[in-house]
């Protein structure tokens, strides 16, 4: 029972507890229940949060851009209205600066305006002060011919009385000059050019010819005074009537000096002829002023025409009418040539044709003018290739052509043939460069501006032409143009060469120099194609000239009877000083070249030594053939100089080679110049120096005499070795006696002794100057001593000589006519060109 109690109560506990979990179970449910409603209400609250979230994300991204675009939109509104700022900024300066500029060109104008109105009253206040000044200049001018007149008028009076005197003396001439007559020699050759010179002074300065010379002299200024006061007035408002006065004072002037002429020429002798042929050249003056100014009195007033050469539209006398000057310079020029001719067939004196062939040109010119505008030809609108200039080109080879044609009447035709050959070259020598640089100049693009130019107006041609040759000197047209240059004047020297005549050589000479200025000096090629060629043909064109035998000018010889029967010593002088010419411009254009050598090595080189070397060696080669004087003392000059331009060119001096070098190149010189006395004396002196500086060293003496003759090394020179500088002496001594130099044997000796005794003098000048003057004792008291033992010696030398092949060949000058080898050697040279130039 009570198991079955315990078992109810167990049940009742159990269904108790059954009931309790029934309940949890159902509280469990509703309460599962209800997480389940509280899930599905999270989920569904979530499912609308992340709605909302993604509408929200969705709509913040939409504001998001918008806030984007509307930020984007700000800044490029906010771009756009600073660059409106800015523009509106530009635009406002620049219509500040437009206003500005127009306030400017207001002001500009206002000031043109001004300007113009002083332009005006400046350009009316300078016509008034020209106005002025010309008055005063005629005043002036006015009282400086009144006191010249007064002074002229003297000479008038005291040449009046002293015609009086003339001619009562030129009735006892012959007895007056007797005495001056016995003087003249029977050969003025025997006496040489200044006793030619005294006697022929002596016959022009004889009474009758002073006299008359002194009246035609007052006479002369006299009438020039009158003259230039009638034409500094205002001439051309009565051109007629001073044309007319200046006229019959020329005319009158002419005959008194042709008259003047007769009577001087009546006295027969040397001094009086020579006078009177200077009185008919100024009548022949005369003539063409008469005929000027008589063509302006028949209305013809032709000298305007004249003045208006040049100006822009008449650069030529081509560009004027027939009526122009051209034809009456034609007049004008025939009339003087026929005065001219007269009076020379009236006496033969040379010098009248000097009027006669300059109004042969002027007339040839003016018909070769009239021509070119009669037939309208073509011209160049260069103004070196004018009108003008091809005339004067045909002109002078007319000339020379009429030379060449009276080759067989050389001596009755000689005073004309030398005036035609003298015409012609003047003409050449101005003709040939100016057409070829006017080719030259239509050649190259881009010219001068010689169109706008003429020939009648050289102050603005001449720039130009300098202008052109800056230009045109390195380009190949300058270049043909110079080798036609150079063709045409080699041909005309070997002419002159052929017919042995000196009158062609002194244009060949200025026109070889105007080449060689005008050329490039730094050009390599123009150095070895023009420069040094046409050196070495000069130098051979001396010593054909003195070995051929061609001294003597025939036509020049005939003319220059007119200075006495004995025309020997002027005909010498002319000589000396033509060969002295040739061989100073063959000298040139040598020594042209060492500018293209500094400009190619440098500005020091020994390179430069060895050119002046070699260019020193040609012309003592030259010299060797040479005996005239002046040109003997032109080579030797030239060789020293050329020696000294040389030692300044050396890279440095300090160094003991190139005092070394200088030295013994020094003592070379001395024996290659023997007979010179500037190369010896200014070598000698070298030598010296340089041995007392390499021994004692430079003081301030020496130092300034090194730079200006030597070297302008800054530094002072230091002493040389002992047996270095004694090496050098014994060197030149040995070289003497092998070549038995007396100079150089006594330079030797001198040096040897220097060397010797400075290793015991003192550092003062006295000791020093003790030392040098016991040397030279000794080199004075030995020289007996050395002629006695100069045979041995120059067989010891030989005969170590002879070990040397080299030595051998420049000691022994027994196989190259007693000419030192280096000398003989280019004295072959120019032998061979000069052959060339004997066989054209």
């Amino acid at each position: 029972m009570g198991i079955s109690q315990s078992r109810s109560q167990d049940f009742v506990d159990a269904e108790v507890a059954a009931g309790q979990a029934a309940q949890a179970a159902a509280k469990a449910e509703t309460s599962a229940t209800q997480a389940s409603g509280a899930a599905q209400r999270a989920e569904r609250i979530r499912s609308q949060l992340a709605e909302e979230i993604a509408v929200v994300s969705e709509t913040s991204q939409s504001w998001w851009r918008s806030a984007e675009s509307s930020i984007q939109r700000l800044r490029m509104q906010a771009q756009i209205d600073a660059e409106k700022t800015e523009a509106d900024a530009k635009v406002a300066a620049a219509n500040a600066q437009a206003q500005a500029a127009i306030s400017r060109a207001d002001a500009a104008e206002a000031m043109r305006h001004a300007w113009d109105a002083k332009r005006r009253d400046l350009e009316r206040a300078n016509a008034v002060l020209q106005d002025g000044l010309r008055e005063a200049q005629v005043k002036i001018n006015k009282q400086e011919f009144m006191w010249i007149a007064g002074l002229i008028w003297g000479l008038v009076g005291g040449a009046l009385l002293g015609g009086l005197m003339g001619a009562a003396a030129a009735a006892t001439g012959p007895a007056l000059t007797g005495s001056q007559g016995a003087r003249r020699s029977s050969d003025l050759s025997e006496f040489g050019i200044m006793s030619a010179v005294t006697d022929l002074t002596l016959q022009i300065v004889s009474l009758p010819n002073v006299l008359t010379s002194v009246g035609s002299l007052a006479l002369t200024a006299v009438l020039v005074y009158v003259l230039v006061s009638f034409w500094t007035d205002d001439w051309r408002t009565k051109v007629r009537h001073i044309s007319w006065r200046t006229a019959l004072l020329s005319l009158g002037y002419g005959a008194v000096l042709v008259h003047a002429g007769d009577r001087s020429w009546s006295r027969g002798d040397d001094g009086s002829r020579i006078l009177g042929g200077l009185l008919y050249c100024g009548g022949a003056v005369a003539a063409p002023v008469v005929a000027a100014c008589m063509l302006h009195v028949a209305g013809w007033y032709w000298l305007t025409g004249v003045m208006r050469l040049g100006s822009r539209g008449m650069q030529s006398l081509v560009d004027m009418d027939r009526a122009g000057p051209a034809p009456a310079m034609m007049i004008v020029a025939g009339v003087g040539a026929c005065a001219a001719m007269a009076l020379y067939g009236r006496s033969g004196f040379p010098l009248l044709l000097v009027p006669a062939t300059c109004c042969f040109y002027i007339g040839f010119v003016s018909l070769i003018m009239v021509l070119w505008h009669i037939l309208r030809l073509s011209r160049c609108p260069s103004a070196l290739l004018q009108p003008e200039v091809m005339a004067t080109f045909a002109f002078g080879a007319l000339m020379l052509l009429g030379f060449s044609a009276s080759v067989e009447e050389q001596s009755r035709l000689a005073a004309a043939r030398l005036a035609m050959l003298v015409s012609g070259m003047n003409a050449m020598l101005v003709a040939l460069p100016t057409i070829l640089m006017g080719v030259v100049d239509t050649c190259v693009p881009n010219g001068a501006g010689l169109a706008l130019t003429s020939i009648y107006d050289p102050f603005t041609l001449g720039p130009k032409c300098f202008e052109l040759l800056s230009r045109v000197r390195e380009t190949m047209a300058f270049s043909a143009a110079a080798f036609v240059y150079v063709l045409a004047w080699v041909a005309v020297m070997n002419t002159a060469l052929r017919l042995r005549l000196w009158t062609f050589r002194p244009f060949v000479l200025l026109s070889l120099n105007a080449l060689c200025a005008a050329s490039p000096y730094g050009s390599l090629g123009w150095t070895l194609v023009f420069r040094v060629p046409i050196g070495i043909w000069l130098l051979a064109v001396v010593m054909h000239v003195e070995n051929s035998g061609s001294g003597m000018d025939p036509v020049l010889q005939e003319v220059l009877r007119w200075l006495g029967p004995h025309p020997g010593p002027f005909l010498q002088l002319l000589h000396g000083v033509l060969q002295a010419s040739t061989a100073a411009t063959a000298m040139i254009c040598l020594g042209s070249g060492l500018v293209c050598a500094r400009h190619q090595f440098g500005a020091r080189s020994w390179i430069h030594l060895l050119i002046c070397w070699g260019f020193s060696l040609l012309s003592l080669a030259a010299r060797t053939d040479c005996t005239g004087t002046l040109v003997s003392l032109c080579f030797s000059t030239s060789a020293t100089i050329f020696f000294f331009i040389g030692t300044h060119l050396l890279p440095d001096w300090n160094g003991v080679l190139s005092r070394l070098v200088v030295f013994l190149l020094a003592g070379r010189l001395c024996l290659l110049g023997h007979g010179s006395m500037v190369m010896t004396l200014s070598c000698g002196f070298a030598v010296c120096f340089l041995c007392l500086t390499m021994a004692f060293g430079e003081n301030t003496v020496a130092y300034g005499m090194r730079q200006v003759l030597l070297h302008v090394d800054q530094a002072r020179s230091v002493p040389v070795a002992f047996f270095v500088r004694l090496a050098a002496s014994v060197t030149l001594f040995l070289h003497g006696v092998s070549t038995d130099g007396t100079v150089l044997v006594t330079l030797g000796c001198f040096c040897i002794y220097t060397s010797l005794a400075s290793t015991i003098a003192g550092s003062d000048n006295l000791s020093r100057a003790t030392i040098v003057a016991l040397c030279a004792l000794a080199t004075m008291l030995l020289g007996e001593a050395a002629q006695t033992y100069m045979a041995p010696m120059q067989a010891g030398v030989a005969y170590v000589a002879s070990w040397f092949p080299l030595a051998q060949i420049l000691l022994d000058s027994s196989a190259t006519d007693s000419l030192p080898f280096d000398v003989w050697i280019l004295r072959g040279i120019l032998w061979d060109v000069r052959n060339l130039i004997r066989g054209a």
